[in-house]
């Protein structure tokens, strides 16, 4: 464990760990086992000089114990400089060691129980082996946080920040919220605020350093060419589509550790699972032979531990996983995002706004749905290889009847479970129709109770509501024909397998060690069968959606270098011989020839002209959203652009206005009155605090352009 320890202190941006209690205890304690270790190893010196037989052991013990005791108290003082408030190497170390001194402590108990004179050794032990324990237990407690961190500080910190390693795999940092919902419903403010490493911000950064990184080795023109345009781009390779980057493996490679940690945590819980049906044969064995008790308590701890270890790895890779997946679709959705911004005008013909909604929405979700199957593809079928080979073990041929029940209970389960799925879609199609009727109808309740129209609409509303209810019903029964079927399945398996495993051999006997232990092998590979078709289905969806991404990711982008910014100039807007076309292919002709403008600051230039005549994409190259394919572009300053549609957010007035920025009041009423937006606001009830409706339509033309 100290390599992992010494990274994880390396590796560590925080500093200082105050002094407080339990640290400081926790070094006296080191130093006094530090003290006990030497201690034996001079008595047991003392021994072999006074001509007394003493085993190597009794040397070797106590020396490798002192440089280990040695090493933990100078993890633990690392630990605190370098600001970790809880290490997991020393909780383990402090945990095996408490386990592993059991033994030694019976043993010297029962020697001084027997009559045998208590030794130095055994008081040595005495003080020993309490301090260890106690050690472990001071090392449930975590230290308070350090004073130098690089995180950012939260009114409400998730309790997982400052939690000990015991905590963290126990979940018992989540306990407060738990017994707080118990009490009482929770509402927002009872929430906390996300760790760091799980804010878009960090999440966002993240991905987007990967992601420039691969950028950067994409090579997208040729070095031998000569630049001989403006724009910095050769005829020859104007057109030369880029490398394309794939977004999957992009992600992979950001977050490759994670899924590392994930696969470890998955490929334990998979072998604790596997080691319960050879602990149950051992248990069984030694209840008929009768062996010693000690080794039926070693049996039965180890089943015991095998299972408490698989539920809590288990748990950790579905929460590791599913927080990932997460992160994938934060960092998905602000790279679309940023995409759609800076995409080129021709790349924006063949993709609509609804695509990339669709991207956004639906195809990033999928990273959510199927992160926790990512590594349960190839985990389910070493389980299942692994478990029919010990069945094969065990009962022959007759396993291939217990499978084969199996593999025909499976495709039945598959095909209900579509069925299932396609009667939730439906479901929601008539339910959607029904909230949409209802609105209207409550938008329109005047006019029904005028007219007495309220018997007809209800009458069509329930039966809108009688098509829910029916699949509603017709998807219950079709899911409790499935959970009747996952019960029986083990049941149907294992009498198919004992039935075929008696019958084809008169010298077959069924005994309790090959029942038990083959049903618990069955109970292991059922459910890997049962998620095998949905993972792979899960999978596939995964990797469509990651090569659309990858495709849209991929697409040209505006060419911000094609417009210059020197503010040298005295010109606010300055364009010579410019020629702009909106497509970069050669079929795409220019819009624009040979265009020279000079626009000085403060001066008003109104641009007029018939439909078609170019206008508005004199607007959209002075912006940089056509193509350059000759010419010098220059801007100084920034530019305010206001667009022939205003785009309008669902939000009040003032919240339009302000944009996301903070208020200052002499310019936003100075704002209100350059735009004469003042009698508007006097008309309106609430007056700037009024709600404006989704894009804006109860606003007039006029007043959205203000």
């Amino acid at each position: 464990l100290t390599p992992f320890e010494v990274i994880s202190i390396l590796s560590s941006k925080r500093r200082d760990v105050p002094w407080v209690f339990t640290n400081v205890t926790k070094l006296f304690l080191s130093l006094v086992l530090i003290a006990i270790s030497a201690a034996g190893f001079m008595v047991s010196a003392v021994q072999h000089f006074q001509g007394e037989k003493v085993h190597l052991v009794a040397f070797w013990t106590p020396a490798v114990q002192t440089v280990t005791f040695m090493l933990a108290a100078v993890i633990l003082m690392w630990d605190r400089v370098r600001g970790i408030h809880t290490s997991g190497g020393l909780f383990m170390f402090w945990l095996v060691l408490s386990l592993a001194g059991v033994a030694q402590l019976r043993t010297e108990l029962r020697q001084v129980w027997n009559g045998g004179e208590p030794s130095v050794t055994f008081i040595l032990y005495m003080i020993y082996y309490p301090t260890v324990v106690l050690m472990l237990i001071l090392n449930i407690f975590a230290d308070p946080p350090p004073r130098v961190s690089d995180r950012p500080k939260t009114e409400n910190p998730c309790p997982a920040e400052t939690a000990s390693f015991a905590s963290l795999c126990l979940f018992g940092w989540f306990d407060t919220l738990i017994w707080r919902g118990f009490r009482k419903p929770l509402t927002w403010a009872d929430l906390w605020n996300l760790r760091y490493h799980d804010t878009s911000a960090y999440v966002v950064a993240k991905f987007e350093k990967r992601w420039n990184k691969i950028l950067k080795q994409s090579t997208r023109f040729s070095k031998t060419e000569n630049h001989t345009k403006l724009s910095g781009l050769p005829d020859s390779e104007r057109n030369r589509p880029k490398k394309p980057i794939s977004i999957l493996g992009t992600i992979l490679r950001t977050y490759w550790t994670t899924l590392l940690s994930a696969a470890l945590l998955k490929i334990l819980s998979d072998v604790c699972a596997l080691l319960n049906p050879h602990l149950l044969y051992l248990i069984i064995t030694f209840v008929e032979n009768k062996g010693y008790v000690w080794k039926g308590v070693m049996y039965a701890v180890g089943m015991f531990l095998a299972a408490e270890i698989h539920t809590i790895t288990l748990q950790h890779y579905s929460n590791m996983m599913y927080t990932l997946g997460i992160n994938w679709r934060t960092a998905l959705m602000s790279a679309i995002y940023k995409k759609a911004l800076r995409i080129s005008s021709s790349s924006r013909k063949t993709v609509s706004v609804g695509e990339i909604v669709n991207l956004m929405a639906v195809d990033a979700q999928r990273c959510v749905e199927t992160a926790p199957f990512l590594h349960a593809g190839w985990t389910l079928l070493v389980t299942i290889i692994v478990c029919m080979y010990f069945l094969w073990r065990i009962l022959g041929v007759a396993t291939l009847a217990g499978i084969a029940i199996l593999i025909i209970l499976i495709p039945i389960n598959v095909v209900t479970t579509k069925r299932i799925r396609t009667l939730q879609l439906r479901q929601l199609k008539h339910k959607d129709e029904r909230v949409k009727f209802i609105s209207e109808v409550l938008s329109g309740i005047k006019i029904l109770k005028m007219y007495a129209w309220e018997q007809s609409f209800r009458t069509s509303i329930l039966k809108i509501r009688d098509k829910e209810l029916s699949l509603l019903k017709t998807a219950a029964m079709l899911s409790a024909s499935t959970s009747f079927c996952t019960l029986c399945s083990s049941i149907l398996v294992s009498l198919a397998s004992f039935t075929v495993f008696v019958l084809i051999d008169e010298r077959n006997v069924l005994t309790p060690e090959i029942a038990f232990v083959a049903m618990a092998f069955f109970n292991i590979m059922r459910l890997p069968l049962s998620y095998f078709p949905t993972t792979v289905e899960f999978t596939i969806q995964f990797f469509v959606a990651t090569k659309r991404i990858s495709k849209f990711m991929n697409a040209d982008e505006l060419d911000f270098t094609s417009i210059s910014h020197d503010m040298s100039k005295k010109e606010s807007l300055v364009i010579e011989n410019g020629t702009f076309s909106w497509g970069s292919n050669k079929d795409d002709k220019p819009i624009l020839r040979n265009i020279t403008l000079n626009v000085q600051p403060g001066q008003l230039v109104a641009v007029v002209g018939p439909i078609g005549a170019g206008k508005s994409s004199l607007l959209s190259a002075s912006l940089g959203e056509m193509i350059k394919n000759s010419g010098l572009v220059n801007t100084k300053g920034m530019i305010a652009y206001v667009p022939q549609q205003a785009w309008i957010q669902n939000a009040s007035v003032k919240e339009n206005i302000l944009f996301g920025k903070s208020l200052n009041e002499r310019r936003y009423y100075q704002t209100l009155k350059n735009c004469a937006l003042t009698p508007d606001l006097k008309m309106l009830a609430g007056g700037d605090a009024t709600e404006i409706g989704e894009k804006g339509i109860n606003l007039s033309g006029g007043q959205k352009q203000r």
